[in-house]
Protein backbone atom coordinates (compact mmCIF):
# COMPACT_ATOMS: atom_id res chain seq x y z
CA UNK A 1 0.00 0.00 0.00
CA UNK A 2 1.09 2.97 -1.12
CA UNK A 3 1.41 6.01 1.44
CA UNK A 4 1.21 9.69 0.98
CA UNK A 5 4.19 11.81 1.53
CA UNK A 6 2.50 13.09 4.70
CA UNK A 7 1.34 10.12 6.14
CA UNK A 8 5.02 8.60 5.31
CA UNK A 9 6.30 11.78 7.43
CA UNK A 10 4.01 10.56 10.18
CA UNK A 11 4.94 7.02 10.29
CA UNK A 12 8.37 7.45 10.35
CA UNK A 13 7.86 10.02 13.34
CA UNK A 14 6.16 8.16 15.06
CA UNK A 15 8.86 5.33 14.78
CA UNK A 16 11.75 6.54 14.58
CA UNK A 17 13.27 5.71 18.08
CA UNK A 18 11.75 2.17 17.85
CA UNK A 19 14.68 0.75 17.39
CA UNK A 20 15.62 1.84 21.31
CA UNK A 21 13.43 -0.85 22.54
CA UNK A 22 15.62 -3.29 20.76
CA UNK A 23 18.15 -1.71 21.93
CA UNK A 24 17.92 -1.86 25.57
CA UNK A 25 16.27 -4.89 25.66
CA UNK A 26 19.13 -7.19 23.50
CA UNK A 27 21.96 -4.83 24.69
CA UNK A 28 22.64 -4.05 21.28
CA UNK A 29 25.51 -2.33 19.95
CA UNK A 30 24.74 -0.93 16.95
CA UNK A 31 23.16 2.43 17.15
CA UNK A 32 18.97 3.06 17.78
CA UNK A 33 18.30 5.10 14.21
CA UNK A 34 19.27 1.92 12.19
CA UNK A 35 17.96 -0.62 14.49
CA UNK A 36 14.92 1.66 14.10
CA UNK A 37 14.86 1.36 10.16
CA UNK A 38 15.64 -2.49 10.44
CA UNK A 39 11.93 -2.96 12.59
CA UNK A 40 10.50 -0.69 10.51
CA UNK A 41 11.73 -2.39 7.31
CA UNK A 42 10.13 -5.67 8.68
CA UNK A 43 6.91 -3.89 9.03
CA UNK A 44 6.52 -1.39 6.23
CA UNK A 45 6.97 -1.78 2.38
CA UNK A 46 7.58 1.92 1.47
CA UNK A 47 11.40 2.89 2.43
CA UNK A 48 10.52 6.58 3.07
CA UNK A 49 9.47 5.72 6.31
CA UNK A 50 12.82 3.58 6.80
CA UNK A 51 14.82 6.34 5.86
CA UNK A 52 13.29 9.43 8.03
CA UNK A 53 14.13 7.01 11.05
CA UNK A 54 17.79 6.06 9.90
CA UNK A 55 18.47 9.29 9.22
CA UNK A 56 16.76 11.34 12.18
CA UNK A 57 20.00 12.22 13.69
CA UNK A 58 21.68 15.76 12.34
CA UNK A 59 25.82 14.19 11.59
CA UNK A 60 23.90 10.97 10.19
CA UNK A 61 21.91 13.40 7.80
CA UNK A 62 24.60 15.99 6.98
CA UNK A 63 26.18 12.73 5.81
CA UNK A 64 23.67 11.49 4.32
CA UNK A 65 23.30 11.46 0.18
CA UNK A 66 19.59 12.13 0.54
CA UNK A 67 17.86 14.47 -2.04
CA UNK A 68 14.92 16.60 -2.41
CA UNK A 69 11.44 15.54 -0.70
CA UNK A 70 13.00 12.70 1.21
CA UNK A 71 16.36 14.78 2.52
CA UNK A 72 13.12 17.30 3.56
CA UNK A 73 11.07 14.45 5.33
CA UNK A 74 14.26 13.25 7.40
CA UNK A 75 15.24 17.02 8.54
CA UNK A 76 11.84 17.71 9.98
CA UNK A 77 12.06 14.53 11.94
CA UNK A 78 15.36 15.56 13.01
CA UNK A 79 14.36 19.11 13.99
CA UNK A 80 11.71 18.15 15.97
CA UNK A 81 13.51 15.30 17.72
CA UNK A 82 16.19 17.35 18.68
CA UNK A 83 14.09 20.59 19.99
CA UNK A 84 12.06 17.41 21.76
CA UNK A 85 15.48 16.62 23.22
CA UNK A 86 16.46 20.08 24.23
CA UNK A 87 14.50 19.32 27.65
CA UNK A 88 17.07 16.51 28.80
CA UNK A 89 19.71 19.00 28.03
CA UNK A 90 21.47 20.77 30.96
CA UNK A 91 21.41 24.43 30.32
CA UNK A 92 24.62 25.81 32.21
CA UNK A 93 23.14 29.30 33.29
CA UNK A 94 20.46 27.94 34.34
CA UNK A 95 22.05 25.18 36.26
CA UNK A 96 24.14 28.10 37.70
CA UNK A 97 20.73 30.14 38.83
CA UNK A 98 19.00 28.24 41.55
CA UNK A 99 15.33 28.54 41.45
CA UNK A 100 13.71 30.81 44.23
CA UNK A 101 9.97 30.03 45.46
CA UNK A 102 7.75 32.57 44.65
CA UNK A 103 6.90 32.71 48.77
CA UNK A 104 10.60 33.64 49.45
CA UNK A 105 10.77 37.21 50.91
CA UNK A 106 14.34 39.09 50.54
CA UNK A 107 15.23 41.29 53.02
CA UNK A 108 14.72 45.16 51.43
CA UNK A 109 18.17 46.90 51.49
Amino acid sequence: MPYSERDALYLGALLHDIGKFRQRALDEHLRHPLLSAQVIDALFEDERIKTIAAFHHLEDLRRSNLKGSLHRLAEIVCEADSLASGERRRDTETLQRPLQSIFFSSPIK
